[in-house]
């Protein structure tokens, strides 16, 4: 059996990574009295470190590609794009992001890779 290290802990230990600068946003948002800022930070810090769990999870199942079985079937991409921008738009929140995708494809191989 292989040994690997869990890479999952280190990005549940650090729950910042999806989002660096916004602890120190809801640090001044809580020192302001700010308390709806400090909400959206600490949102956008949990969903940050949820991205970063799945990612970290994305990751371990790709580095095992070779061993497990490839389970191809017809994926629609429409999904991603939408969590593409949905991951824009957390780590960009003054940016204007307007995304506009007709008829997003649906392409042939493995939903976990993809």
């Amino acid at each position: 059996m292989d040994q690997q290290p869990d890479l999952r802990l280190g990005g549940r230990a650090e729950p910042g990574l999806g989002g660096i600068q916004h602890p120190e946003f809801a640090r001044a948002a809580l020192a302001k009295n700010q308390p709806e800022k400090l909400s959206r930070n600490l949102d956008i810090i949990r969903q940050g470190a949820t991205r970063m769990e799945q990612r970290i999870d994305g990751t371990l199942i790709l580095s095992r590609a070779g061993r497990h079985e490839f389970r191809p079937q017809w994926v629609p991409l429409g999904p991603l794009v939408v969590q593409a921008q949905q991951d824009a738009l957390l780590e960009c929140a003054e940016q204007d992001i307007d995304v506009r995708v007709q008829n997003p494809a649906t392409v042939w191989g493995d939903a976990t890779l993809l």
